[in-house]
């Protein structure tokens, strides 16, 4: 591993780790001041000009958020290989009254490195694609190489809040970037060798619910109808249908079946004397794309209808986030072969072509026809305290990206 990298790659990922990108759901001020620092590396790299599309959000100081992309200009401009990464992160978690974060060793804000780790806010999702895809395109740069394709690597924002400000802006508002014969790189997901390629998303659908009952003492439980309970009810039945009735298995994805996880439960009543009368619960479902959602959807409202009735009941259901997935990548894409020849060279691995439960901006590239793949070399520690990467990863994934810079579009 080359020192001057190593250091490079540390103080990047300082700098970036130390600028809070916040969405503005989660209370934040946005992307700009994190977009500001890289920007100043690039410059300072040799990088040309970033070309800026960015949308218009009244919420944010600056009244928009940050989309640009900086083009290294090869011997042909088409196919382009473009690299996307996102500069918004989520938030650490809980703050406790001494300044600490529940669950971090150390400041999520400040850089910790500890050997080759490096510990922080978005070390890994995503400034460790950030910092690798930049690393192989300088060395492009410092060797004065032209390429034998035209480069792109695109910073996007609000990628962890849906992509209407960043991604799905793009593609509405600026379809004229990308051509259905580039190579797209989503740097934003992996294994912990390289050596997965994702190809293919399952549906997503997160659901909100509110049970309405009538709230009474807990010594008369015959004058109310026990919110909590209904939700008990409804919770089980849920998890027991929805994977008795939708239980294919598909080996393409990792894991096979399809996914159906109670998660965020709201508070009802303060003391427990109280029997309540609301409650409000919510599920994450990744569901096969053999299985329509509008599916999934009639079977969950025959659920509440029967719980309802049984309970005494009022349950109302709100659909948070809901993606159709879009049709696979095709296994033998020439950008799938690219990635695949890159890590034969570099590592000597075979890349394998699998899909996710995890949903990724990739599904919007999908959906409006373009041939995109997800790749990077990850621990699996992102959205958790003490998220952490990798300096060797990052490293050896600059590598990778030097290499399919090099000789990808073949």
């Amino acid at each position: 591993m080359c020192n001057g990298e190593k250091n490079d790659v540390i103080e990047l990922q300082r700098r970036l780790t130390a600028v809070p990108a916040l969405n503005p759901e989660s209370g934040g001020e946005g992307e700009w001041k994190k977009a500001g620092v890289l920007q100043k590396f690039l410059q300072r790299y040799g990088f040309p000009a970033p070309v800026h599309h960015d949308t218009p959000d009244p919420r944010t100081p600056e009244g928009t958020r940050p989309n640009f992309f900086v083009r290294i200009r090869g011997k042909k401009e088409k196919p382009c290989i473009w690299v996307m990464t996102h500069l918004d992160v989520v938030p650490p978690g809980e703050r406790l009254k001494d300044g600490s974060w529940k669950g971090w060793k150390t400041d999520p804000y400040k850089l910790h490195v500890d050997g080759d780790i490096l510990y922080g806010r978005g070390v890994e999702d995503n400034q460790q694609a950030i910092v690798a895809s930049l690393l192989g395109a300088r060395r492009l740069l410092r060797s004065d190489i032209t390429p034998p394709n035209d480069i792109a690597l695109l910073v996007v924002s609000a990628e962890e809040t849906g992509s209407e400000y960043g991604l799905q802006y793009l593609l509405d508002s600026h379809p004229e970037l990308f051509s259905k014969d580039d190579y797209i790189i989503v740097a934003d997901g992996g294994n912990d060798d390289g050596s997965l390629i994702e190809i293919a998303e399952k549906s997503v659908l997160w659901l909100n619910f509110h049970v309405s009952g009538k709230q009474t003492h807990g010594s008369t439980p015959h004058l109310g109808d026990n919110a909590f309970r209904a939700m008990a009810g409804i919770v089980k039945d849920l998890d027991t249908a929805l994977h008795r009735q939708f239980d294919a298995e598909d080996n393409l994805f990792r894991p096979p079946v399809s996914t159906f996880e109670p998660t965020r439960h709201g508070r009802n009543v303060p003391n427990i004397n109280t029997i309540p009368g609301e409650e409000t619960f919510s599920f994450d479902c990744r569901i096969l794309p053999r299985y329509p959602i509008d599916s999934i959807l009639k079977t969950i409202e025959d659920i509440i209808s029967k719980a309802d009735a049984k309970y005494g009941t009022h349950t109302t259901m709100e659909i948070e986030n809901r993606l159709d997935t879009p049709a696979p990548t095709e296994p033998d894409a020439p950008v799938v072969k690219a990635m695949q020849r890159a890590l034969k060279t570099t590592r000597n691995i075979e890349g394998n072509p699998l899909g996710l439960g995890g949903s990724t901006v990739a599904a919007f590239f999908r959906k409006a026809g373009y041939q995109a793949i997800v790749w990077s070399t990850v621990e699996g520690v992102a959205h958790q305290a003490n998220e952490q990467a990798l300096i060797s990863n990052i490293i050896a994934d600059a590598d990778v990206y030097e290499s399919l810079f090099l000789h990808g579009c073949l």
